[in-house]
Formats: C-alpha cells, sequence, structure tokens
C-alpha cells in the first residue's frame, strides 16, 4: 500500500534532516581505530592480482581467511557503531551488572525459565554494530597457502601465490593485496582406467564416451569429483545399492613432461575379511526391489513414547502389484494416490531415480511432515539363484500433517490519507476426499473511509466489500488425455477455484465472479509451468450515482469499467536460476501469455449471431445522465452517433465479451557483492492488445504503475498514461502498454535493519484508436520522452521469515508537468513530490 505525505512541512522536513545529520556526526566521531591498540592495526581490506586472468574465475577472494568490516559508500558505519561504547568501560559496567543478572537468572532457571539479558544502550550498540577487525599476519599467510592450494587442484601445480602488506601508521590502517603467479596449468594427455568388476567395467566403459574429461582438458580436481559422482550415479541406477564413490581413486603421473599428465582411474571391487583373517575380493552386488509396505499413517513420536516397550501392532491390507499397506490407526488416504506416482516395482532392478522419483512424488503431495524410505536387505535370503540378485525389502513410512487449519488475519491500508481495514478467514484441508487434495477457502470483509463525501447512509464507512475464494487442487492430471510418462517425470497438479466479490459504496455496486481450471508442474529444479485453459470472469455494475457515471464518461475510462466478461486462458513460464546454497549472482524471468475471446468469437460468426451497436450498449447510462437535460431525440441523436463512429460487439446473456491477447515479461538480474550486499536490476515490458469482439481492453487486465512496487515516488495507478495528468486522485489510471525499469541496491545496515537506494524509470501509454485523449497515446517518436524517473531511499525490517519495508520514493522527472519545469531536483521538497510506501517483503 502506499501513502503519499501531503502534510509534510519545511520544519518537520527540517527537524529530520538535523536528526539524520546528528547521527552522522555522531558515528562519524568514533572511529573504526580510535580503540585499536598501538601495535594492531585496523584492517582496511585487499586485493587479489594475478599474471593469469583465468584463475580470477575460481574466485581465489573466497579462499581469504580473514575479511574487512562492511563498508557504506566507502566508510565503516558498523564498526564505528561499535566504537562508540569504550570497552574498557564496558568491561567495569560488565562486572559490574553480573552478580545481579546472574542471580536473577539462577531464579529463573529453579523455575524452569529460560535466562535473560538486561537491555542497555552499551550492550545494544555493541550487538547491531560490528567489532573492528584487527589485522592479523597469520591469517594473511594462511589466505595466501589456500589461494595456492585452490590453484594447485585446479591444474596449476607451480602456482605461488605472495602477500604484501601495506602499512599506514598514522591512520593504525593496514591492507593487503594478494599476488598470484598461477604459471602454465597442467593438462590430461592420456585418460585410463584399471577397473576389477568386469561387469562394472563395461558400464564405465561405456559411460566414457561421453565424459567431459578429455585430452587437453586441465588437471582440475573439481572435474575428478564430478566423474566420481557421475560413476556412483551410474552404478547406482543400475542395481549396485551399495556402490558409493570410495571405490573410486584418481592418479595423476606429470612426469612426461611439457606440462602434460597422464590419468589413471581405479575402480576397486569389495573385500570381505573371513574368520580367519583372510581376504577375498567379490564382485558388486546387484539388488532388486521385493516386497514394498506402505505405511500412510506412520506416527514415529508414538514409538518414542511407547513406555511399555510393546510393538505397534499394524493391519495388513493387500494392493495391487504386490504392494501392501499396513495401518495402525484409520487410514485416510485413498489407495490410488498412495501408489499413483509410485515408481518402484516389486522384482524390478533397484535404479536410484526411481527411489528419489518417488520420494518426489509423496513430497509433491504437501500432506505428510515426514517421508521416509526405509531400504534393507531381508535376513536369511540369499542371492536368487538365476540371476544373482539380491533382495531389498522396502518400507515406505510416511506422516501425515494436521489435516485441517485456519488462519484469521487482519490488514490496514492507507491511501491519500484515509484509512481502511479488512479480515480474512482463511480455511484449509489437505485430504478433503482422501485423495490428497488440498482444499482452500478464503472469507474477507474490507470496510475502506476513502471518500467521507461518499459515506453510505448509517454507517462510518465509504466503502464495504466481501468476497468468498474457494480453492481445490487435485495431485494428479485431470483432462480428457494425459500421458503417465510426463506424470511420472513432473506430477502436475490441477487447480479448480471459484470466487466472488462484491463491492458496494455510494458511487456504484460491483459484482465480479471469476472461474479458474488449470496446470502447474516443475520440469527443472529452477524451471516451473502454468497453464490455465480456461480462466473465466464477469463484472456487472449497478446503481451508478450520477456523478461516478459522469466522471466516468469523462474520463473515457466507462467502457473499459463497465459490464464484461472474458473467457480465455494463459501460461506462465518462470525460470529462477538462485542457488540459496551459494551467494552467487543469479536471473530471474517470468514471461505469461494471456489470450481471450476467440472460441466465442468464432461461435458467433459461425451462428451469425446479431451484434449491439455501441450507443445501444450505453442506452440506460446516457439515458439516466441526461434525462433532465435533453429531450428523448437528443439522446437518441447521441446513440446514433455512438452506433455509427464506434464498432458494434457480439454479446453472451446480453453482456459484451473481451477478445485480446495480453503478453508480460518480468526479468531481474540479481549481482550479489557478499552476504547481505545486493544490486537487482529488472525490467518489466507489457502490452495488449485488443481486437475482433473488443475495441478497448478490459480495465482489469490492463497495466497500471506507481505503489510499493513498481514506481515508488508515485501512488498507486497514478503514473500517466503518457503525460496525461489527473490531480484529483480520484481516478485511477490504466494503459494497454508498459514499460519499466528498476534498479536497486540493497546493504545491510545493522542489526535487521537493511538499506535500499533505488531508481525507477517508466511509464504507461494507450494503443487504442479511439482513445479521446492524445496525451494518453504512444507515439513512437516521443515515447522515451515520456519515462517518468523517480529515486529514493528504504528500509526494510528482516524478521527472517518476513521483511517489512519502508520506501521514501521522490519524482525526478515527471512527464505529466508542462514543458520547462519536468526535472524537479530539489524542488521535489517544496512541491510536496514525496510518497511514503509500506509493504511486507521485497519489492521484486
Amino acid at each position: 500500500m502506499s501513502y503519499k505525505l501531503q502534510n509534510i512541512n519545511n520544519l518537520s522536513l527540517n527537524q529530520v534532516f538535523s536528526f539524520l545529520l546528528f547521527f552522522i556526526l555522531i558515528i562519524s566521531s568514533c572511529s573504526p581505530t580510535k580503540y585499536i591498540k598501538e601495535d594492531e592495526y585496523f584492517f582496511k581490506g585487499y586485493k587479489i592480482e594475478a599474471d593469469d586472468k583465468r584463475v580470477m574465475d575460481y574466485y581465489p577472494e573466497d579462499y581469504v581467511k580473514q575479511k574487512p568490516n562492511k563498508k557504506v559508500l566507502r566508510f565503516y558505519p558498523y564498526a564505528s557503531i561499535y566504537n562508540i561504547v569504550d570497552p574498557a568501560k564496558q568491561e567495569i559496567r560488565e562486572e559490574k551488572w553480573k552478580p545481579k543478572e546472574d542471580e536473577k537468572n539462577r531464579k529463573r532457571l529453579e523455575k524452569g525459565k529460560e535466562t535473560k539479558e538486561k537491555f542497555k544502550i552499551s550492550r545494544w550498540l555493541r550487538k547491531i554494530g560490528e567489532a573492528p577487525v584487527v589485522f592479523s599476519t597469520v591469517q594473511t599467510h594462511k589466505s595466501s597457502q589456500q589461494i595456492t592450494t585452490m590453484l594447485k587442484n585446479k591444474g596449476y601445480f607451480n602456482a605461488k601465490t605472495t602477500d604484501s602488506i601495506e602499512y599506514i601508521k598514522a591512520k593504525k590502517t593496514a591492507s593487503v593485496k594478494y599476488i598470484i603467479k598461477a604459471g602454465k596449468p597442467y593438462t590430461i594427455n592420456k585418460y585410463t582406467d584399471s577397473i576389477e568388476d568386469p561387469e562394472v567395467a563395461k558400464l564405465v566403459h561405456n559411460y566414457f564416451k561421453t565424459s567431459q574429461i578429455k585430452s587437453g582438458e586441465n588437471v582440475d580436481v573439481s572435474y575428478f569429483d564430478a566423474e566420481r559422482v557421475k560413476i556412483t550415479e551410474l552404478l547406482l541406477e543400475n542395481g549396485y545399492y551399495r556402490f558409493s564413490k570410495e571405490y573410486i581413486f584418481f592418479e595423476v603421473d606429470t612426469f612426461i613432461g611439457n606440462h602434460q599428465s597422464d590419468v589413471l582411474i581405479t575402480i576397486k571391487s569389495p573385500v570381505i575379511i573371513d574368520e580367519n583373517g583372510e581376504k577375498t575380493i567379490i564382485p558388486h552386488q546387484k539388488y532388486i526391489f521385493k516386497d514394498l509396505a506402505i505405511f500412510p499413517d506412520y506416527q514415529p513420536a508414538a514409538i518414542i513414547e511407547n513406555k511399555n516397550n510393546q510393538a505397534i501392532t499394524y493391519d495388513t491390507v493387500p494392493g495391487k502389484n504386490n504392494i501392501k499397506f499396513l495401518i495402525a490407526k484409520k487410514n485416510k488416504y485413498t489407495k490410488a494416490v498412495l501408489t499413483r506416482g509410485l515408481t518402484i516395482t516389486a522384482d524390478s532392478i533397484y535404479r536410484a531415480s526411481k527411489a528419489k522419483s518417488s520420494f518426489t512424488y509423496y513430497s509433491s503431495l504437501a500432506n505428510f511432515r515426514l517421508i521416509n524410505f526405509d531400504l534393507s536387505e531381508p535376513i536369511g535370503f540369499q542371492a536368487k539363484n538365476d540371476s544373482g540378485y539380491y533382495y531389498l525389502n522396502t518400507n515406505i513410512k510416511l506422516t501425515p500433517l494436521t489435516p485441517q487449519s485456519f488462519t484469521v488475519e487482519l490488514e490496514g491500508n492507507t491511501t491519500a490519507g484515509k484509512f481502511g481495514m479488512a479480515t480474512n478467514f482463511l480455511y484449509q484441508h489437505l485430504n478433503i476426499f482422501g485423495g490428497a487434495e488440498i482444499l482452500e477457502l478464503k472469507f474477507k470483509v474490507e470496510l475502506n473511509n476513502q471518500d467521507q463525501s461518499a459515506a453510505l447512509t448509517n454507517s462510518y464507512f465509504s466503502e464495504t466489500e466481501y468476497g468468498v475464494n474457494a480453492t481445490i487442487r487435485f495431485p494428479n492430471l485431470l483432462m480428457p488425455f494425459s500421458s503417465k510418462s510426463f506424470y511420472l517425470k513432473y506430477f502436475p497438479k490441477t487447480a479448480f477455484s471459484l470466487g466472488y466479490n462484491f463491492r458496494y459504496n455510494a458511487s456504484y455496486k460491483r459484482a465480479i465472479f471469476t472461474t479458474t481450471y488449470g496446470y502447474d508442474w516443475r520440469s527443472s529444479n529452477s524451471i516451473t509451468h502454468q497453464l490455465n485453459p480456461l480462466e473465466f470472469s464477469s463484472v456487472v455494475m449497478s446503481d451508478m450515482d450520477y456523478t461516478y457515471l459522469e466522471d466516468l464518461m469523462t474520463s473515457g475510462q466507462f467502457v473499459e469499467k463497465y459490464d464484461h466478461m472474458i473467457l480465455g486462458g494463459s501460461y506462465t513460464y518462470t525460470y529462477n536460476s538462485q542457488n540459496i546454497k551459494k551467494s552467487r549472482d543469479f536471473q530471474f524471468l517470468r514471461i505469461k501469455f494471456d489470450i481471450a475471446g476467440n472460441l466465442l468469437n468464432l461461435f458467433h460468426k459461425l451462428t451469425n449471431a446479431e451484434k449491439l451497436g455501441y450507443g445501444e450498449y450505453q442506452k440506460t447510462v446516457l439515458t439516466t445522465l441526461f434525462t433532465d437535460s435533453l429531450t428523448t431525440d437528443q439522446i437518441q441523436g447521441k446513440i446514433d452517433y455512438l452506433d455509427t463512429n464506434y464498432p458494434s460487439f457480439y454479446t453472451l446473456f446480453n453482456i459484451p465479451y473481451a477478445q485480446y491477447v495480453k503478453t508480460e515479461i518480468d526479468f531481474r538480474y540479481y549481482q550479489i557483492f557478499g552476504s547481505k550486499n545486493q544490486l537487482v536490476y529488472r525490467i518489466n515490458p507489457g502490452v495488449i492488445l485488443p481486437y475482433g469482439n473488443s475495441f478497448y481492453s478490459p480495465q482489469e487486465r490492463r497495466f497500471f504503475l506507481g505503489g510499493a512496487s513498481s514506481m515508488r515516488a508515485w501512488p498507486a495507478r497514478q503514473l500517466g498514461p503518457g503525460t496525461y495528468r489527473d490531480d484529483s486522485l480520484n481516478t485511477y489510471q490504466y494503459g494497454d502498454l508498459k514499460l519499466e525499469m528498476n534498479l536497486e541496491y540493497r546493504f545491510k545496515l545493522f542489526w535487521m535493519v537493511e538499506g535500499a537506494l533505488f531508481a525507477d524509470a517508466g511509464n504507461i501509454w494507450s494503443l487504442s484508436k479511439y482513445e479521446p485523449i492524445p496525451e494518453k497515446k504512444f507515439e513512437l517518436d516521443r515515447f522515451y520522452k515520456e519515462l517518468a524517473l523517480g529515486g529514493g531511499l528504504g528500509f526494510r525490517l528482516d524478521f527472517t521469515f518476513f521483511v517489512f519495508r519502508f520506501d521514501f520514493g521522490f519524482k525526478l522527472y515527471d512527464p505529466s508537468i508542462p514543458d520547462g519545469s519536468k526535472w524537479l531536483g530539489m524542488s521535489a521538497f517544496e512541491k510536496d513530490q514525496w510518497t511514503f510506501n509500506f509493504g511486507i517483503g521485497y519489492p521484486f
């Protein structure tokens, strides 16, 4: 939500800037070197130089053991905040506080309570600050050794890393330069193997045909590690359940000269020792799945809490394909949902991918708290005589989540200084029909007080909204035709939703009905898809006030807001390369494509249906508006004019339906600097093109800018289109074409507080040839001059599970202002061009 600061005066701004200046002076007066001892130095930072730029691709900075304090704009604010407190005086204070705190905590422990530390401002400053890093020559030399070791592992066997230390005694600082002399890397000359087990050798030799380790490649240890993993995966996929990468060894011979090496891969076989201590080499054993048992209500806590050491009894229920179900209490899941994604079958060869796929299936159901695949060799069984395979029993133990839950959410909102409130009640059932279907019900009541002049009779609030939405997700693919192989590969879900929303105020009543039917699936760890072949919505307006109708007609928004329906579908592709285990740059891309109205339009054309004239469509409204000012003939003249000058369209149940194509792209690049600092680039274009049965786009499908997550210097839906300007703030603005670009630098401040500096650029435009206002239209030769520009700063409170965001945006370039004054500069403070935004989570 956004709130425009309408009443900020010069005095309050001066107070804010005075406080910030005072705080900056306090921090700057506490130098990070203030309490550094005479024989010590503050560590400013380091640089890395290399004679071979290729080695920088191996991130040698990750091997530097001593890191400097966090820096913001060439300063060290965290170390300065820490140094506000004198450490010697703090030590005396702690000695004084400790006896009393220890006594209180002793009493708390006796009562079974946790210990507490009393809040003190000096303690708080040291917690939110960061202790100055004292330079260490030992850590520096270890870093050089670590970098050298890393380079040797990459094939640079003659690499050397030296460190050059620069001391500035006057400032009590030290900095380091790491100098890498990589030398020429060793490459692979010949790649041979020694494999004791002939069956294993046959598989591995076939794999070597596609191996990435080739002659001419660097002798890179990471390649060998990857090779060990791939060979292990290959054998685990061909029945070798007990195989591990510890059986694989690499030997590198560097004595052949010319910086080349011969590589020998050895795969050992298991060794058993008999009772006499004799060692015998045996082949690697192959396994097949044998007995399959599913525990759908397994409760490990019940086993732990069993004080009588009595075994829990299970009822055995047979199933298809030699699967049995062991039930402790009452199975609430159908057999079909418990076996639909199970790719393990009895008497089939052990394949790790099958076990992993089955595990993924149960995880995708979102119904189980714990999932455990217990594989074991049955006692007393021997290898099958005809093939030599050993048996594996498989017990799949599923611990269900609590099936039903509800949540109550309270919301507050503010727009243009007016306040509102909302309550959401959410109910969820994880297994409504016994097939792991997830039912979600959401009830919403919202009360707004946006316009006191339009307050409802006997009500404090000017606007009331009720809504209900029901969604059910099925863990399978519900469609006339389906592919079992596709399902077992991606485990797609089917979702069906129904929603109804009713809003009323003194200006109008509006009812919206929506329904969606679609599928979603994940094709890889980074790619997801959502396909909705059916999306239907209808908007019906009634009891519209004369003034409201007049505003809609004047602004040209009547046709896009009045009664209409949408029948179409959409597809969304999402790519996210983020790896939460690695702090590396990553990309995010979402492409959405919508299309609507084609089937209805084809049906009406084939049946030669009659069209409704635009004037007839507005007849009731025109009569309402002009009954007191125009004669019946004059009103009919307006209707005839609209019928003649605007296209007619087909209707369904006397309501026009939209026909359009729409696409939107959201691309982001996250450049990571350390653990908490990052620079985020974003570009977000979109276009909607009406055609056929529509000469306009429905408003809920059009684009808007402004608010907490886009152009933050403008209130929500108040920017554009083009150079159009509406100072009333009562009419929201929409467009057919959107172009938005964002740049945001995020950095850690202290404690859980993060900071951000951002710049936003963009605008929306109308593409309709029937657009009555020229300033709203998109023109190729001028659109770049109509891109609005805003900037600002923000603060975020990171509570780990959610982030509270506060952004202050101000306008730098406003295209709606007359020529000569579009660039605002510092005049933004005088012209009240600030906008405050509050949000939960990051804007993008």
